[in-house]
């Protein structure tokens, strides 16, 4: 119901020495090979890149079936990187019925993720 977006996103604040993922899944899988890792995160920041590009085109296109889609394409990758300030948040984009009346609120949800997994992708890069 609409009753449900009209809770107060928790607004994150990011200390700038935080790691905002966890890489121990992706250890895991790699093993010793220090290269799957490296790989593993290029993988993910192209990825975001263009999943966030895609997700704010069609919040301006007002498709909210298709920021639906691309929020359950994006899950995966979030939880595999440990990204554990989305895990509600992504998830929420991904079942809440978004229309015109609750677009300014998803607006600002959009925002947030981004502004966290731009973040993250700063952090990977520094691997």
């Amino acid at each position: 119901s609409n009753n449900d977006i009209k809770k107060v996103i928790k607004v994150v604040v990011i200390d700038d020495d935080e790691i905002l993922y966890d890489l121990s899944s992706v250890k895991a899988i790699a093993g010793t090979n220090t290269d799957f890792v490296k790989q593993n995160s290029d993988i993910f920041i192209k990825q975001v890149q263009d999943i966030m590009q895609n997700l704010k085109d069609s919040f301006h296109e007002n498709d909210f079936e298709r920021v639906r889609n691309l929020a359950h394409g994006i899950k995966p990758s979030i939880d595999n990187m440990g990204i554990k300030s989305l895990h509600t948040e992504i998830r929420e984009l991904e079942v809440i019925e978004w229309d015109m009346s609750s677009k300014a609120e998803l607006g600002k949800r959009i925002e947030h993720i981004e502004r966290i997994l731009n973040k993250v992708c700063d952090q990977l890069n520094e691997l």
